[in-house]
């Protein structure tokens, strides 16, 4: 993916200020790595403490990988701290819904379609187990994250069929290499998911499993630093908040993350040898955790690491953050700072 600074600007009718982006990728590395102002401390990746539950869990590194390929189509939207700290970390509790992230036993259950169906079922005298039910009841989906239902049966399917129920075995038929994987895995932006062996995979999600899988160490891939990095409206609102991309018309919220941010932040990660994993571990905590409505009850601002670069605080858009605007049309949705206070 290259990086064609004029073609882009004129194209999207903004401004990219490069210098910028080098300066607030570095202080976020830096505040990430050495923990000088102490603004990451308690403030942990979405998915982590899950991650460790299922290791106190004693959960084998075939069983995590499956669990976050599953999860991994779960986790978009503002809701995905939420989703994450909804899932039930009581042994017992776990023990009972464990089975949706074994494949082969999901699928035994049955995806209910039609009433017609779910009048079959009748578990009480050792019928078959009704997926639909246990997974809403275990994952607890909020909003669109109910949609992924239905791709979470598909995929458990594939993998049965050509992978014996294990993501391992995909990820060694295309070698291992995270690049040859993101290209098999990743839908286009408006692409229908079902153009792809395996559902609800785009162009941020796809990215962030293979970040899981080297983050957590659970198997050995190739070009870990050449597939990318996922981009959300975390780090879009970064770009927009310190001035790394200035809009002068409205930028659609897929064109900003994928065809500006992610082809600077790459160019840059690749010039300035950073690790696409940090940067955007890094960048996602401080929008997520550092970009909140009350600044003053948690104070993150006094702490973060990118405080003198950044204009204010951009909230929640219109239509789920469809499109980006100059910060004319924002109005009220950016709260720019004064003298270190939200006007």
């Amino acid at each position: 993916m290259g990086f064609e600074k004029e073609d882009i600007q004129e194209k999207y009718n903004c401004v990219v200020n490069e210098e910028r982006a080098i300066e607030v990728i570095s202080a976020a590395l830096h505040e990430y790595e050495s923990g000088e102002l102490g603004f990451f401390d308690g403030k942990n990746q979405v998915e982590e403490e899950y991650v460790n539950f299922l290791i106190e869990q004693g959960e084998s590194e075939k069983f995590i990988i499956n669990a976050l390929f599953l999860l991994t189509t779960v986790t978009f939207g503002s809701s995905s701290s939420v989703f994450f700290n909804r899932l039930s970390k009581d042994p017992e509790v776990y023990k009972k819904y464990r089975w949706l992230f074994v494949p082969s036993e999901v699928v035994e259950s049955k995806f209910i379609v039609s009433e017609d169906e779910k009048e079959d079922i009748n578990n009480e005298e050792g019928g078959v187990i009704e997926f639909n039910k246990a997974w809403k009841e275990y994952l607890r989906p909020m909003g669109r994250q109910g949609a992924s239902m239905h791709g979470w049966y598909h995929n458990c399917s594939v993998l049965c069929e050509a992978y014996n129920g294990n993501v391992i075995e995909f990820l060694k038929k295309h070698n291992n290499d995270s690049q040859i994987i993101r290209d098999v895995l990743q839908v286009s932006i408006g692409a229908k998911s079902e153009q792809k062996e395996f559902r609800r995979l785009g162009p941020k999600l796809t990215p962030l499993f293979l970040q899981w899988v080297g983050r957590y160490k659970l198997h050995d891939l190739v070009n870990l630093e050449d597939f990318g990095l996922p981009v959300d409206f975390q780090l879009c609102r970064i770009a927009v908040q310190t001035g790394i991309i200035e809009i002068d018309d409205d930028i659609y919220r897929a064109d900003l993350a994928y065809k500006i941010f992610l082809p600077l932040v790459s160019k840059l990660c690749k010039e300035f040898n950073w690790e696409p994993r940090l940067v955007s571990e890094a960048l996602w905590v401080i929008g997520s955790m550092g970009c909140t409505k009350d600044q003053r009850a948690i104070a993150p601002y006094y702490t973060c690491p990118l405080k003198p670069h950044c204009n204010g605080v951009l909230h929640k858009l219109d239509k789920d953050y469809w499109k980006f605007s100059n910060m004319e049309k924002i109005g009220k949705k950016f709260r720019r700072w004064e003298q270190d206070r939200l006007l």
